[in-house]
């Protein structure tokens, strides 16, 4: 339903007052039209986040923006100049870590950099943390002055120490291993205290278009590089996790889930395997499961065909195999296959 302006401007002032009922009438209006509704939660998760630091707006009185602001602010260039801003200051971290050798820049996006410190093999937890620490701290420092040098401003910006990885690993482009993967990583975060885990961000083990199997593999397989097992044993572990899924042993980690984004009539130019899958259910909807079997996708409690474990091999394990082989001493094709391998042997 189309939203008056007048409803649109009294939802984004938010009620008043619990007795407000024109302004809670005009907030659920605007609810209902889903433009102004993510706006309005926009604005909603805006209010919490500064509730976090203690500011709310009934303590501000800003000044009124004039009209030309308030045009540019929904042209977003706002917005740019945030992102804009961001890339120089990364930029120029990077720089100032690599000049002064404090350390080095592994990666970075929007708000987060990672950086090798430099620290000693034989630094503890409750060292690394303090360095990180007193390196950003010195950072924040650095950062003041050079705002207030190049751009006449005092700054408000402020880096944090978030965490500390012992261990670190930046899965390659797939066909470039000199670049990193964009929003994926994975490291072995250690607490001041000693205590570890394996945190994977944006990876394969997090992900839902992924299958419980594929997330076990690569979740095994990094805490085991992480903590050195050699080789070998990596190799033994892949291919004990191959013959389990060939036994049969793992089935129920095999269910592949994805949603209908329209009915299942409405996919004409092409059939995605979980289309596939719901044209086999009477009314279909929501999130299809279903596992591919020599037949094809087929729903989960309706199969009518042996599934099809080589597929499973070349779409859902060996992908995982192989970007953690370009990083360490294991051989993929002995890990999926068994084959001897002779040069280790004679080694």
């Amino acid at each position: 339903p189309e939203l008056s302006n007048d409803d649109f401007i009294r939802a984004l002032n938010f009620p008043e007052t619990a007795e407000d009922r024109d302004g809670f009438s005009a907030l659920r209006r605007a609810l209902k039209h889903r433009p102004t509704a993510q706006l309005v939660q926009a604005a909603q998760d805006v209010l919490t986040l500064l509730s976090q630091d203690g500011i709310y707006m009934d303590d501000l009185r800003p000044d009124m923006a004039k009209p030309d602001v308030w045009r540019r602010f929904a042209e977003g260039a706002l917005a740019g100049a945030i992102t804009g801003f961001g890339h120089y200051l990364l930029r120029w971290t990077k720089a100032l870590l690599q000049d002064t050798d404090r350390g080095t820049v592994l990666y970075g996006d929007t708000d987060s950099l990672f950086v090798d410190a430099h620290l000693a093999a034989d630094t503890t937890p409750a060292e690394a943390h303090e360095s990180g620490r007193q390196l950003c701290t010195w950072l924040n420092e650095q950062l003041s002055h050079h705002v207030q040098e190049i751009f006449d401003l005092p700054c408000y910006l402020d880096l944090e120490f978030e965490k500390y990885y012992a261990r670190f690993f930046l899965p390659p482009i797939r066909g470039d291993t000199e670049k990193a993967r964009a929003k994926g990583y994975a490291g072995l975060k250690v607490a001041d205290d000693g205590s570890d885990e394996v945190e994977i961000i944006g990876m394969e083990a997090v992900r839902r278009d992924w299958t419980d199997l594929a997330h076990e593999v690569q979740r095994d397989l990094l805490d085991a590089v992480f903590r050195g097992v050699p080789g070998a044993e990596l190799e033994a572990r892949v291919l004990d996790w191959v013959d389990a899924m060939r036994r049969g042993e793992r089935d129920d980690d095999l269910v592949y889930r994805k949603a209908l984004r329209k009915s299942v009539e409405g996919y004409t130019k092409t059939v995605p395997a979980h289309v596939a899958a719901a044209r086999l259910l009477p009314g279909a909807r929501g999130t299809i499961r279903y596992i591919v079997t020599r037949d094809g996708p087929q729903p989960v409690g309706h199969l009518t065909a042996p599934i099809d474990y080589e597929h499973y091999l070349e779409k859902q394990i060996r992908p995982i195999v192989r970007t953690i082989g370009q990083v360490c001493d294991l051989d993929v094709e002995v890990a999926l296959g068994g084959t001897p391998d002779l040069f280790r042997s004679l080694g």
